[in-house]
């Protein structure tokens, strides 16, 4: 038998010098800085500059933006030297190409779902011709108040079953007392968290952030004896 591929932890939204030393004891794989200015969330460039420097050599940087200018890109970039652009807003395929040509970052598109017809937005994505993404974040739809991350839960049944060549990340209201349902439906390969490790909105708990790091691979070591 297989054994299971270790589920890859990515938290989002880390904005203080303890959020990164956390994630770097934790172990986590991913870390994103989110660069809209709407967030609670949001690092202006020396911050992310500074927090990005701090990050543990095994971390990959992600840097978050919402329908983007190039300035907005290329300021983020400069700052923390991202190894993907994480685009949350209504970027195109073409968008999304020209964006990846352009900088030294992989795309991760976010996309909403809300049933399963929603996935064939995928297909415009992962067009191998076109080649705009390396990776789709699934989330629950944005309202105007929550681009780039809504810390709302989707129906993961939606997810049963898919599979990708990219990678892809399953985010939106993920708990330490909810990823393992999550995981158990979608067998995500990535999980993405932010407000599920706070306390106060926009403010990461190292607690908390350790609680769904153990959740992560306590189910992960379930599934190994199982």
């Amino acid at each position: 038998m297989t054994p299971p591929v270790k589920t890859k932890i990515k938290i989002c939204g880390l904005s203080q010098a303890t959020d990164i030393e956390a994630a770097n004891r934790l172990g986590v794989d991913m870390v994103g800085f989110v660069f809209h200015k709407e967030s609670p969330r949001y690092v202006e460039g020396e911050q992310a500059a500074y927090l990005a420097a701090a990050c543990a050599p095994t971390i990959e940087r992600v840097a978050l933006l919402v329908d983007p200018e190039d300035k907005d890109i290329e300021a983020a970039v400069a700052s923390c030297n991202p190894h993907y652009i994480q685009l949350h807003g209504q970027e195109s395929p073409t968008r999304c190409v020209d964006i990846g040509r352009r900088y030294p970052a992989a795309i991760i598109k976010a996309l909403p779902l809300v049933c399963p017809a929603d996935l064939e937005q995928v297909t415009d994505y992962e067009n191998t011709h076109t080649n705009s993404c390396a990776g789709f974040l699934f989330d629950s739809p944005p309202s105007n108040s929550d681009q780039g991350g809504t810390g709302k839960v989707f129906d993961w049944n939606i997810l049963k079953g898919f599979t990708s060549q990219k990678m892809w990340i399953v985010a939106g209201g993920l708990t330490a007392a909810n990823v393992g349902a999550a995981l158990a439906i979608t067998n995500a390969p990535i999980v993405d968290v932010s407000s599920g490790v706070e306390q106060v909105r926009g403010k990461k708990d190292a607690q908390l952030m350790a609680d769904f790091v153990e959740a992560v691979r306590e189910k992960g070591l379930k599934e190994l004896h199982d």
